[in-house]
């Protein structure tokens, strides 16, 4: 099996990492990075070094390129990139495609399967998501700081039990993998947590602990939180009852001088995930006919920023 990772950042560096490692010497499975300028460069030379908690290893892939047409046609494409970069991955991505190509974004979004839908590259469309903090360190470094490291992912159109030699593949790969047949539910699941903290600590600049402690912005967190509750049940997403509950405990389980990746981001002058976080909840919700009106003020007023 061909899998070729896309975007070498924390997320896909991380996964990419893993599976290069433990595929490098196999003759059945080869492991390919689709990434550029000097983090490439350094992968090349000495490897990708990975650090954790627990240990460092250093990873050679089978190919490091920023050329889709150099690693050719893959089994497996993962989209490792931020929201804003993914539809021009998906447009360049066409050479790493047939039409048996597992087509996996794992950005923070609920409309990155859409997006890559629009795109018609061919390949079967699957979604998923992560539960990983990691990022790079230096080039050809990357860090893994938090989170379970677990990967969710599912079809969106086609029958899960095609898809069990990928998953032996995944998980004989050292991933912490779920392959879902309800992987709607986990992406909105992960979803409705992080836009509204994400939301707000960007709106705010503040940490967690500061919005969660103050009653003006945590009862802005928890209304966005009901707001992308109702947008889910229209577009028919099970969750569950308490999501909204579970989702705040969720949020103040965090230390609370955790700061989101938008809010940083932004802090930093650098592009955000606005679109993703945000904008997206705006624009499905008029898809639906329903009102986010809390959505749309802060979508406004992170807009003038």
């Amino acid at each position: 099996m061909r899998i070729c990772i896309a975007g070498l950042g924390g997320v896909g560096g991380y996964f990419g990492g893993r599976l290069a490692v433990a595929y490098e010497t196999s003759a059945e499975h080869e492991i390919s990075f689709l990434c550029r300028g000097e983090h490439m460069n350094r992968i090349r030379e000495k490897g990708l070094v990975v650090t954790t908690p627990r240990e460092t290893f250093v990873a050679h892939p089978r190919v490091v390129s920023d050329s889709p047409a150099e690693i050719g046609c893959v089994d497996v494409l993962f989209f490792a990139v931020k929201g804003y970069d993914l539809q021009a991955f998906a447009k360049a991505a066409r050479p790493l495609c047939h039409n048996q190509t597992l087509l996996i974004p794992l950005g923070n979004g609920v409309d990155n399967a859409d997006i890559l839908c629009k795109e018609k590259i061919p390949g079967i469309l699957f979604n998923g998501c992560v539960y990983i903090s990691a990022f790079i360190a230096s080039p050809g470094e990357i860090r893994q700081v938090g989170g379970n490291c677990k990967m969710i992912v599912g079809p969106v159109n086609d029958h899960i039990e095609k898809h069990r030699s990928f998953e032996k593949v995944m998980k004989e790969g050292g991933i912490l993998f779920e392959l879902t047949p309800e992987i709607d539910l986990a992406v909105w699941t992960k979803f409705i947590f992080m836009s509204p903290m994400a939301a707000v600590t960007t709106l705010k600049r503040a940490s967690f602990g500061e919005v969660l402690s103050q009653k003006r912005t945590r009862d802005m967190v928890l209304n966005l939180m009901k707001e992308v509750e109702s947008l889910a049940q229209k577009r028919g997403i099970a969750l569950p009852g308490n999501i909204v509950e579970v989702s705040l405990e969720k949020a103040q389980s965090f230390p609370p001088e955790t700061r989101s990746s938008m809010e940083l981001d932004a802090s930093k002058g650098r592009p955000t995930e606005l679109e993703t976080f945000v904008g997206a909840v705006v624009r499905l919700a008029e898809d639906a006919g329903i009102s986010v009106p809390l959505y749309e003020k802060v979508y406004k007023a992170l807009l003038q920023e």
